[in-house]
């Protein structure tokens, strides 16, 4: 019984050992260790503002607005002819996609598939099938919360201001109405 007791605290002993070591470890080197198994990038950005933990102004006041306020509706533009899938395909393929290369160098996989609004049908598509990564994953989830959370007979009250001329901002309420 005693022996069990002294391999328990040995064990304990080394494994305490390992991970203050290895934290140290870790701590010093831990640009080396991201950059050898590729989670970091030279010259990309951070992802937070140093800004974001500057001390708040002590007296925050709105800034003027500009403009006139509210904008009118923008008119809806007439009704145009759906383009013909030759036509369009051979517009699309003309695009020089040369350029567009992956982090790594390599060429970029393309894929789209545009359909008509009205009917369904396939207007044009490259590849619709292929199973790629979502270009912006953060807008997926949120729209799987977003689904998730609410019914979808949900309105939310958004209104368009002008602070300034050539420009709008669209004000969200966070509240969902109706």
């Amino acid at each position: 019984m005693k022996t069990r007791r002294i391999v328990e605290w040995a064990v304990t002993g080394v494994l305490a050992t390992v991970l203050l070591v290895g934290g140290f470890v870790l701590g010093v080197f831990h640009t080396e260790a991201a950059g050898a198994v590729g989670l970091t990038r030279e010259g990309a950005p951070t992802t937070v503002s140093q800004e974001l933990f500057a001390a708040p102004s002590p007296d925050p006041s709105e800034p003027p607005a500009a403009g006139n306020g509210l904008v009118a509706a923008a008119p809806l533009p007439a009704d145009g002819a759906v383009p013909k899938r030759e036509t369009l395909e051979a517009k699309l393929k003309a695009l020089d996609t040369s350029k567009l290369v992956g982090i790594d160098g390599a060429p970029v996989t393309i894929s789209y598939e545009v359909l008509d609004a009205e009917t369904g049908a396939v207007v044009a598509s490259k590849q619709p099938t292929a199973p790629l990564i979502p270009a912006s994953n953060t807008k997926t989830l949120t729209t799987l919360a977003v689904m998730h959370a609410f019914t979808g007979s949900e309105t939310f009250a958004t209104t368009v201001v002008q602070p300034a001329p050539g420009q709008i901002v669209l004000v969200g309420a966070a509240t969902p109405c109706c």
